[in-house]
């Protein structure tokens, strides 16, 4: 049930990240600000959230598609044999199918929110400098504290930083979809998964 929180609670910082963000701009306090804003947001609007579920939705796709390498991220979640061989429309069905999947899966962890802390640690790069790593913290007043990892880079011809995956005690967002997207796409094939993606008739977990 608390994992199941926090994984939707990470929507908080998915579907907002960058405002005003620069490759310049440190990671962490790229996220202190995002996280003060959104939680400012869903205390101002915890009824409608709870109450509307387009409502949370539209929020979300207004938030995270500007802001995040929707393109790199589809490809990060089937594998690159199978990303290669598609068509550029095919390739653009799956990122949209994939985008709303997640839109689907997390608008429902805005409301849940409940006071929650979040306290996040330095940022750490990569040699290239286009990768960086922020570690923090959710703390709970009567259980106990969720480690929440974020990777960001810088896009290719981009400046800006973007959330590439999130890790939920240990648990990597992508990696976890590339999985079962792995295993759906050997028994069923990729036209049959992605009729099912957009379709909304995939039931995909972030569970381990």
């Amino acid at each position: 049930m608390k994992k199941s929180f926090h994984k939707g609670l990470l929507l908080i910082f998915f579907s907002t990240v960058m405002s005003s963000v620069y490759a310049e701009t440190d990671p962490k306090l790229l996220l202190e600000s995002v996280a003060r804003k959104m939680i400012e947001f869903i205390d101002a609007n915890k009824q409608k959230l709870a109450e509307d579920e387009n409502f949370a939705k539209s929020v979300v796709r207004k938030e995270l598609l500007p802001y995040i390498d929707q393109r790199g991220l589809g490809r990060r979640v089937i594998m690159t044999k199978v990303w290669q061989g598609l068509s550029e429309s095919e390739q653009q069905r799956f990122i949209d199918g994939f985008i709303s999947l997640v839109i689907d899966t997390y608008a429902s962890g805005l409301a849940k929110y409940n006071g929650e802390q979040f306290v996040f640690g330095e940022t750490t790069y990569h040699n290239s400098a286009k990768t960086a790593y922020v570690r923090s913290t959710m703390a709970f007043k009567q259980s106990e504290d969720v480690e929440i990892h974020y990777t960001l880079k810088v896009p290719d011809q981009a400046d800006e930083w973007r959330i590439v995956d999130v890790k939920i005690e240990g648990v990597s967002m992508v990696q976890t979809y590339r999985s079962q997207f792995r295993t759906l796409i050997k028994s069923e094939g990729f036209q049959a998964v992605l009729a099912k993606l957009e379709e909304k008739q995939l039931d995909l977990s972030l569970e381990k």
